[in-house]
């Protein structure tokens, strides 16, 4: 929550920035695929109930793809967040 809450400030002390193109945007990635959680993939399904109920990671390639298409499709229309994958089911935008 501290990083939110970091960001939200950042935003707030940025607003007039915006005149000079600045803006800060929090990105809210999903659960991703990568080398830092595969050792703990298996433990990680454990806790959701096991493979079959685990959420799936996102492709770390596919992330990537996603969120720059919503950076460059939404400019000038971005809100204070972009969430991608299953991160956008808590982003609230």
């Amino acid at each position: 929550m501290q990083l939110h809450e970091m960001g939200a400030g950042s935003r707030k002390e940025g607003e007039e920035g915006r005149e000079n193109g600045m803006r800060v945007v929090e990105v809210v990635p999903p659960y991703v695929d990568t080398d830092l959680d595969r050792d703990f993939r298996d433990k990680t399904e454990a806790l959701q109930g096991g493979k079959e109920k685990a959420v799936r990671p996102m492709g770390l390639g596919e992330y990537v793809e996603e969120f720059f298409e919503k950076l460059d499709g939404k400019e000038g229309e971005i809100g204070e967040e972009i969430a991608v994958g299953f991160a956008e089911k808590g982003d609230g935008n």
